[in-house]
């Protein structure tokens, strides 16, 4: 048989959450299955063993039988009033039995959580995810607030819940948002978490390697027209190394059409400055004589 010690219980008490007033159907569970564990919950289901009559003998065992729910009572009571925040402890701590405990606290809370009821289901259809926070993390809340569905009782349709949460995704999100909404085949909330996941992680190693490649920059003014082509071919290689896309603006026509004309103007200089007579293979001019000579017949 398992004992259960001093040190056991207050490990118990370490792990399980203060009531404090709010999400009672939660807390009733834990400490349910906590009393359980410790094996006295049978006094809130059980009565007390009765006493005997005045010219009635009773045996050992019933005599340690009610002695041992008495003092299981006790242990139960102290588990449930421990579990209390201060303020409720303070309000609660006068009551003689367990039973009576659990049973007041059921009667106090249960009428409040019919009120959440309808509070849950305005807030997971209400919720709406927004850009510049987490989608995994703004997923699991949700999932915390259908996770109190079920501990209301409260049944949701699957593909309904995974149609709202893919409805729900940031602005950001509107292409993936469509490509999920026109798959053929219907997916449940764990696969959609793990579509989110992989998309999630796969924006942030992009947004990474774009921060990383920009790092590794340095703009300057704009340089000389006629290095333009070959400078933003450099850029275009070194960012095809880094596993990125640049655009660059091209020359305009106008500015192509002006340095096709310039280049025309100096050719026609260069030519215009070099002295060049085309004379017949017979005659040869020079500044101080004029030689003629005349092929033999």
């Amino acid at each position: 048989m398992a004992f259960v010690t001093l040190k056991d219980m207050g490990s118990d008490f370490h792990r399980l959450e203060r009531f404090d007033g709010g999400d009672f159907v939660r807390w009733q569970r834990k400490m349910h299955f906590l009393l359980v564990t410790m094996k006295v919950y049978y006094v809130i289901v059980n009565p007390r063993p009765p006493e005997p009559g005045e010219n009635e003998e009773e045996s050992v065992a019933k005599t340690r039988e009610r002695l041992r729910w008495d003092q299981d009572d006790e242990i139960c009571r102290g588990h449930i009033l421990n579990g209390m925040s201060n303020t409720l402890f303070d309000a609660y701590h006068t009551v003689k039995t367990a039973k009576e405990l659990w049973n007041q606290l059921e009667r106090r809370y249960i009428t409040e959580d019919a009120t959440s009821k309808r509070f849950i289901v305005s807030k997971f259809f209400d919720y709406k995810m927004v850009d510049g926070r987490s989608v995994m993390e703004q997923f699991n809340e949700i999932k915390s607030i259908l996770d109190r569905y079920s501990q209301h009782k409260l049944a949701l349709n699957e593909f309904i819940v995974v149609t709202s949460i893919i409805d729900k995704l940031p602005p950001s999100w509107k292409n993936f948002r469509n490509n999920l909404k026109h798959r053929k085949e219907d997916i449940n909330l764990d696969e959609l978490g793990t579509h989110l996941r992989i998309e999630e992680d796969l924006r942030k190693e992009e947004k990474s390697k774009s921060e990383g490649a920009a790092g590794w920059f340095q703009f300057e003014p704009d340089p000389p027209v006629e290095s333009c082509v070959t400078h933003n071919l450099e850029l275009q290689l070194l960012a095809q190394t880094l596993g990125c896309r640049l655009t660059f603006e091209r020359e305009s026509m106008q500015q192509q059409q002006q340095k096709r004309i310039t280049q025309l103007k100096e050719s026609l200089e260069t030519l215009h400055s070099t002295e060049i007579s085309y004379k017949t293979p017979a005659t040869w001019h020079s500044d101080a004589s004029t030689c003629t000579s005349t092929d033999d017949t």
